[in-house]
């Protein structure tokens, strides 16, 4: 059986173009500005960095990974007529191959589709995507659980997500990146979903 690719380490400190790195910047802000999380206060933009802040803390160095990571909800959270537009200012400042990662990132189900057969698909997906996206999601799943619950999320909602995340990764992701999978299993670890997990228990048991 043949051992799926890895995303090489860097051995050095990463160093960026500087103009590269401003240009996906400057997009992501552009394309997220007035958006927030799903707490409704949060910039959208603070995830991106995260997820991309990851991807340098466990040495991932090349430039076009981390330019698809800022943008990697920009596609999906854009109208269609912003979504033209993104596209032809990420391929043209940023290139074919981060407007391909980016889009290989974006959620295709069609509206309204049930979440549970939304993250079927999803998963489907990442399976059959090339490293460098599954080491970008893996990055933006990490960063999803470090930054817990969103408000309003009921116990059995929050232990369904940290069900279908960990399956996720360790069905698809984790061998992409070992050192972000165990970013992983310290975010699942967490008292806020530990709370979630062991009230949804108790529910379902009627205790």
């Amino acid at each position: 059986m043949l051992t799926p690719p890895r995303i090489a380490l860097c051995s050095t400190p990463i160093r960026f173009d500087a103009e590269y790195f401003h240009r996906a910047n400057a997009i992501l802000f552009w394309a997220s500005q007035g958006k927030t999380r799903k707490d409704g206060v949060t910039p959208e933009a603070l995830h991106a960095l995260h997820v991309q802040g990851l991807l340098a803390q466990v040495g991932v160095g090349n430039p076009r990974i981390h330019a698809a990571a800022l943008l990697h909800d920009t596609l999906e959270n854009a109208s269609d007529d912003q979504a033209v537009l993104l596209r032809q200012k990420i391929a043209e400042s940023l290139g074919a191959q981060v407007l391909a990662w980016v889009d290989a990132m974006t959620d295709s189900a069609p509206t309204g589709t049930p979440r549970a057969e939304r993250k079927a698909l999803q998963l489907q997906r990442m399976a059959h995507a090339e490293p460098e996206v599954q080491c970008i999601k893996l990055a933006d799943v990490v960063a999803s659980m470090e930054e817990g619950p969103a408000p309003g999320w009921s116990p059995s909602y929050a232990a369904q997500y940290v069900r279908q995340r960990s399956q996720l990764v360790g069905e698809v992701l984790a061998h992409n990146n070992p050192a972000l999978a165990q970013r992983f299993a310290e975010a699942v670890a967490q008292p806020v979903w530990q709370a979630a997990l062991v009230q949804a228990s108790q529910q379902a048991s009627g205790v």
